[in-house]
């Protein structure tokens, strides 16, 4: 059994909808989620905070930080297309090449922000 790292809690009508949503999004026969008992689990931060925006009734927007993404107009929201890297997104919205040759895509600080 896998250890997962975050876990979620939905309503019972909304189970069929979070397996179809995990399936499409992260995909079937995987190890990064799970689902046991109205809980869903997951191993990565950036799947439990997407599916969080999708399934939390309070609407939440997903904030990313780069490293040394201030110089670069960062933190911002995470708007990502469903087909877009991370990669093509932070170049998208300033970040430059060099910053992600040197792994800065790989060590971005996620949270949420409540939207009112």
């Amino acid at each position: 059994m896998m250890k997962y790292n975050y876990s979620i809690k939905i309503k019972r009508d909304q189970i069929n909808d979070g397996v179809a949503w995990c399936s499409q999004n992260i995909g079937t026969g995987t190890m990064m989620w799970g689902y046991n008992d109205n809980t869903f689990f997951f191993d990565a931060e950036e799947d439990i905070m997407a599916f969080k925006l999708r399934f939390d009734e309070v609407k939440m927007v997903l904030i990313i930080d780069p490293p040394s993404g201030w110089k670069y107009g960062f933190p911002k929201p995470f708007t990502k297309g469903d087909d877009e890297e991370l990669e093509d997104w932070l170049l998208r919205n300033g970040y430059p090449q060099s910053e992600i040759d040197q792994g800065g895509a790989k060590y971005c600080r996620y949270w949420e922000h409540e939207i009112e």
